[in-house]
């Protein structure tokens, strides 16, 4: 095996970046990873250091050359996943327009009125467009002109997350469709860019920013020189364009069929379905729909902005001193509605399948009898309730795979298993970025014929209790009673 291919996939998350090698066989070999610093302040700003991340990419990409033993020279490609949304702008010389990046949870953007400027909607659906998020680009950019009008003047190209790295590594400006069609005013059918979305947000100049775009797999450069010293990568090995993370969660789930659905339960709950294009509905602006990096796949996706981190919230109050397995055991002693409280998870307010950055979190029904893992364990349930409110009935699934972080824990997926009424699948794969990254290395670069191929029966199956089902049903009309009884106070504070 010492002379066999290797390749290299690196997820780069909110709040972690890993690189992960992989022989052919996708056996991984190594792995290093690094937490990512992020500036949050008051005004609802969530910000990454550029030079930061890449100095982070190239800690441990050196680190995973030191751990691995074998021919370093025999990498034959680099890709990268990466958080979705915000702005990551840079200069005509290539150096941060602005240090900080802005991220797809940015929240600054809310009170610039754009879900009320008129004929928006109408564009939006005629085009075949995603709907303008706080944290979308479009967004941002117009936040940026408003507020910080000399760093909106330096931008030359906007760029996302990946896109960013991809640059550093290769000196090469582009993007993939994942990325662009998710939120970047692109017509996800002729894969052309709307200049009226850019014309009505007042905009106009930054139309021309937006980076090139082609599919996930194409091989967009190779690794420079000067990058190779940076990272020890070998120079000139080749470097595909990528993809968001998401789309490379599925791609390593095995997630690629029309008819199945993939919940990611990470620190956003990312729902997601796979279709065809002749199920495109460009009438729905809920949520999002994107290029899957199977070409002539999409993804319907119900990207909810509320994840594990409520959990972690309400862990850090009440019970910071428990790791998980125990609240885990905990939370699985307790009846289905904790004992009538009732949870409603917009810390971070709500972008599907509703949208309202003004959303705020509650905890309902409390009673001086309630323990702190009742408690804990109807934050759990909120989320089953958005989970259950992303998919919304679950016509047309066929199949349920759960991934990301709080995957790992049984509870929880017994609990989304119960809640949904079918049978679930756990890739038992931790890593699927990483690992969805280096499948579509392989069949970029020649080395499977296509995705099918990859795929492999590796999964943990849950089967429903159709007696919890029918107790989350009724669950879940409350959490809806609740939820809509709230929606009158959730405005802006301005």
């Amino acid at each position: 095996m010492q002379n066999s291919a290797l390749f290299i996939g690196i997820d780069a998350g909110t709040t972690n970046i890993k690189a992960s090698l992989y022989r052919e066989d996708l056996t991984e070999v190594a792995a290093a990873s690094s937490d990512i610093k992020v500036y949050n302040s008051g005004n609802g700003a969530s910000e990454i250091d550029m030079l930061e991340l890449w100095d982070k990419l190239c800690l441990i990409l050196r680190e995973l050359k030191a751990k691995y033993n074998g021919n370093w020279r025999n990498i034959a490609g680099v890709g990268i996943s990466g958080q979705g949304d915000g702005l990551w702008a840079i200069t005509a010389k290539g150096e941060p327009a602005r240090r900080r990046a802005m991220l797809w949870n940015d929240t600054r953007s809310k009170d610039l009125g754009i879900e009320n400027i008129n004929g928006l909607e109408n564009v939006l659906r005629k085009e075949c467009c995603n709907n303008v998020y706080t944290g979308s680009a479009p967004a941002l950019q117009k936040w940026l002109k408003i507020n910080e009008p000399e760093m909106y003047k330096k931008i030359h190209f906007s760029l996302h997350c990946k896109d960013w790295l991809n640059y550093k590594l290769t000196g090469v400006v582009s993007s993939d469709y994942s990325d662009v069609t998710c939120s970047s005013g692109m017509n996800i059918k002729t894969l052309m860019f709307v200049p009226e979305v850019f014309d009505l947000l007042d905009i106009g100049e930054s139309l021309a920013t937006m980076p090139k775009a082609v599919e996930s797999t194409a091989v967009i450069g190779t690794v420079t020189r000067e990058a190779a010293e940076a990272t020890e990568l070998p120079e000139g090995v080749k470097v595909i364009a990528g993809c968001i993370d998401c789309c490379s969660v599925s791609a390593g789930t095995g997630f690629f069929n029309p008819g199945s659905a993939c919940t990611i339960i990470g620190t956003a709950l990312i729902n997601e379905v796979c279709i065809g294009f002749d199920k495109i509905d460009q009438d729905d602006l809920r949520g999002l729909l994107l290029h899957h990096v199977v070409k002539g796949r999409y993804i319907k996706m119900m990207a909810a902005a509320n994840g594990t981190s409520c959990i972690d919230y309400m862990k850090g109050l009440l019970c910071p001193d428990e790791d998980f397995k125990t609240l885990d055991a905990e939370v699985e002693k307790l009846p289905i509605g904790s004992g009538g409280l009732l949870f409603l998870p917009y810390l971070f307010g709500e972008r599907a399948p509703f949208k309202n950055p003004y959303a705020f979190g509650a905890m309902l029904g409390i009673r001086s009898a309630h323990t702190r893992h009742e408690h804990i364990r109807a934050v759990y349930e909120g989320l089953v309730m958005a989970f259950l409110d992303s998919y919304q009935g679950k016509a047309g699934i066929n199949t349920m795979y759960l991934s990301g972080g709080a995957s790992k824990s049984k509870v929880i997926c017994q609990m989304f298993c119960d809640a949904i009424g079918l049978p679930v699948k756990r890739q038992t794969n931790s890593e699927l970025g990483a690992l969805g990254i280096v499948k579509m290395l392989l069949v970029s670069l020649g080395f499977a014929e296509n995705f099918e191929s990859l795929d492999s029966d590796s999964f943990i199956t849950y089967m429903p209790d159709m007696a919890h089902h029918e107790k989350y049903k009724r669950l879940y009309e409350r959490f809806v009673s609740y939820r809509n009884s709230m929606q009158c106070h959730w405005v802006s504070e301005n």
